[in-house]
């Protein structure tokens, strides 16, 4: 150690210690994580800061302050409930007492003070819920993409039970951190659907679009099935669907053969990208979960492939600018290379037609179509404006 205090000129430090203001060497739920979080809260709703401050004041002192603190520390670590119940207290005391010496009376139910304005309650985060939901998202990061160096570690650690999640830990020792985030899968799993695109993480079982696993819906026919365990894209090819049945089928199960074919005829085919969760709960759009204009119309991956499509006509190169504005005002000038100047500017808002039409299909009837038809649709859009067929419009452009 020393040899390396005098290459590197550091210090040699001890554990526990605070690195980027989070606690290093110390038990996930050890109760000394969050000792400097409650003296900061009380130094921050200090009486003396609300004695000017009406109740709607103090109402917005702690919605933006008392909440904001323990924030950061509550997205790896568990927070227990003695400390709910010790921040809970001082947002109270804060919210109903202020500055006066007597005890302040409580005007509403403390159920009602952590519920949501939009259902009638006061609006303070509940801490048990805001908790769960910052380690959740932890439990998404790594389903979604578990390359990144934090990633492969755990995965290199703890094992994986399928493709999208870590097995469960039960070792008691060098695993509380990841095992307090762990143990929230079985509640985080039942509220995402599974968007196949490569098909190459998703095994067929979990098909898109059904509401339970196909294979419990077709019990018998997963007998048969020799490729029980295999992915989507192990299964799928240009041709469709390539089963491999362990025996001839007798004449009284080809109903039932028929059926689970037709019920797995929803399937669009396998695209470029990776598999992924998105929400299954609440609006969503076709990329999988609520965002921006911005991000819908621009940066997304599926609306960058209809931008694409046309500018490798012309073999642009072009990183998508992050405003719309901007998008717009670059495509103008990609069209210097345009045989038809308004022809290329009507371009755009074709593309965002065909994703507000996709949007509209996946929320209201809960269908996606595949890039090819988004692709094809889009062509057929611009048709009109052009005053041409399909298949001679390259050249207009």
């Amino acid at each position: 150690m020393e040899i390396l205090k005098s290459i590197l000129g550091g210090e040699v430090g001890v554990l526990p210690t605070t690195y980027l203001g989070m606690p290093l060497g110390v038990k996930s739920n050890s109760i000394e994580i969050w000792d400097g979080v409650i003296e900061k809260c009380e130094k921050r709703l200090a009486r003396w800061k609300s004695q000017y401050l009406s109740l709607g004041g103090r109402l917005t002192l702690i919605n933006y302050v008392l909440d904001a603190l323990p924030t950061y520390v509550m997205s790896l670590f568990p927070i227990p409930p003695g400390m709910i119940n010790r921040l809970d207290s001082i947002r109270k005391k804060n919210l109903w007492q202020g500055n006066k010496e007597r005890r302040g009376y409580h005007l509403v139910k403390s159920k009602t003070v952590i519920t949501e304005k939009r259902v009638g309650g006061m609006g303070i985060k509940n801490m048990k819920n805001q908790s769960k939901a910052l380690r959740m998202k932890w439990l998404w990061k790594y389903s979604n993409d578990n390359q990144k160096l934090w990633g492969s570690v755990i995965k290199a650690k703890y094992e994986e039970s399928d493709s999208w999640m870590t097995k469960e830990v039960t070792t008691p020792y060098g695993v509380s951190l990841w095992k307090s985030i762990r143990e929230l899968w079985n509640e985080f799993k039942p509220n995402t659907k599974i968007k196949v695109v490569d098909g190459i993480k998703t095994r067929f079982g979990r098909m898109i679009g059904m509401q339970k696993e196909i294979w419990r819906l077709f019990p018998d026919i997963h007998y048969l099935v020799l490729q029980q365990q295999s992915t989507i894209a192990d299964l799928w090819t240009p041709q469709g669907w390539n089963f491999v049945f362990r025996r001839h089928l007798n004449d009284w199960e080809i109903p039932r053969v028929t059926e689970f074919f037709r019920s797995i005829d929803q399937f669009s085919g396998l695209e470029i990208g990776r598999d992924r969760f998105h929400y299954s709960s609440g609006p969503e759009d076709i990329y999988g979960k609520p965002r921006s204009p911005t991000r819908c119309l621009a940066l997304c991956e599926v609306t960058g492939q209809l931008w694409n499509l046309f500018l490798r006509l012309k073999n642009i190169s072009w990183s998508m600018p992050g405003r719309i504005s901007e998008a717009l005002y670059s495509w103008e000038e990609a069209g210097t290379q345009a045989k038809n100047r308004s022809n290329w500017r009507i371009v755009p808002a074709t593309i965002w037609w065909t994703i507000w039409k996709e949007k509209n299909l996946k929320v209201f009837e809960d269908r996606e179509s595949s890039m090819q038809q988004k692709q094809i649709s889009t062509w057929a859009v611009l048709g009109p404006y052009l005053q041409v067929n399909p298949d001679p419009m390259i050249p207009c452009l």
